[in-house]
């Protein structure tokens, strides 16, 4: 059985918002008297915010989705796997390479592989080629002093601005504003198609397909045993269920849940005995389980957590 999708839209959408305030933040800074310098640094820094937001969201997708990376084979360094017991190190480690292996890419081909990693739909051109011709400027700037070159002119798209060879490019305070308005805009697309693809992916339907994941029995119906609004876990209906948890599971599914409730509230773990905590006696099935489960409480505690 493949693993269950465990995306949270409220993980998946924090870079986003962050960025966002990033931006407001950068736009207040503009408004107050400044050097040029410090004009120009901000357009720096709120391209880099950009894409560091769109990388982040990257990594969360192939993080939740690793089906979509698209190289067929990982290769691990020797001392990495010799010194690491954690999986997802492992694939955090491909993520990374791969992000940045995208990051690498002209501005039209990371956006196309970001839209369709991310399922959402491409940009327009008209937007598109906004943001091609200002990266293309704030690289100038950061790698030639703004001074043109053969690379900005090859990079900068069909919006190229058309100083000579040699002269150095405009980088003023109005530009520098609409480019922010062009990254709010790129924002508000992603944003939006995040959104549209992922909003219905709360908490509760992480933990409920986790559960069914773990749980296959019918007296392991998930809403027999939780309490639960819209995307928040209210209570372990311990009372109501006590009778089948203590006469009805079979000792892996006591030793699972055992494991799952004591992270939800530790204050339930008097509803278990020392033996449901035994993991020799466990299937194979049942210890790749349970790997499982400690794989995701350690990486994400506050999926079990009482709110």
């Amino acid at each position: 059985m493949s693993k269950p999708n465990l995306v949270l839209f409220r993980d998946l959408i924090k870079p986003v918002n962050d960025t966002k305030r990033r931006l407001v933040e950068i736009e207040t800074e503009l408004q107050s008297p400044t050097t040029p310098l410090v004009q120009q640094s901000l357009f720096a820094f709120a391209f880099a915010t950009f894409e560091i937001m769109t990388n982040d969201v990257l990594k969360y997708i192939l993080l939740k989705f690793p089906q979509k990376i698209c190289t067929r084979e990982f290769k691990i360094p020797k001392e990495f796997i010799v010194n690491t017991t954690d999986i997802n190190s492992l694939l955090d480690l491909e993520i990374e390479k791969v992000v940045q292996s995208l990051a690498y890419k002209n501005l039209t081909d990371y956006i196309q592989d970001f839209c369709s990693i991310t399922a959402i739909n491409n940009f327009e051109e008209d937007i598109l080629d906004q943001l091609i011709e200002r990266k293309a400027t704030r690289n100038l700037l950061l790698h030639n002093n703004l001074v043109v070159n053969h690379r900005y002119n090859e990079t900068s798209g069909r919006l190229r601005r058309t100083p000579d060879y040699g002269e150095k490019l405009l980088l003023n305070l109005p530009y520098i504003v609409s480019t922010i308005d062009f990254l709010k805009t790129a924002i508000n697309i992603i944003e939006q198609g995040l959104t549209d693809k992922y909003s219905d992916y709360t908490k509760v339907k992480a933990l409920k397909s986790l559960w069914e994941h773990l749980f296959n029995s019918p007296v392991m119906n998930f809403d027999d045993y939780w309490d639960y609004s819209n995307d928040s876990i209210i209570r372990f209906k311990y009372s109501e269920r006590k009778d089948t948890i203590e006469n009805c599971l079979s000792g892996s599914e006591r030793t699972i849940l055992a494991l799952w409730l004591i992270h939800f509230n530790s204050s339930l773990h008097d509803i278990f005995v020392g033996t449901d905590f035994l993991t020799y006696t466990l299937d194979d099935k049942r210890k790749q389980d349970l790997l499982y489960l400690l794989s995701l409480i350690t990486n994400d505690p506050e999926l079990f957590k009482t709110p």
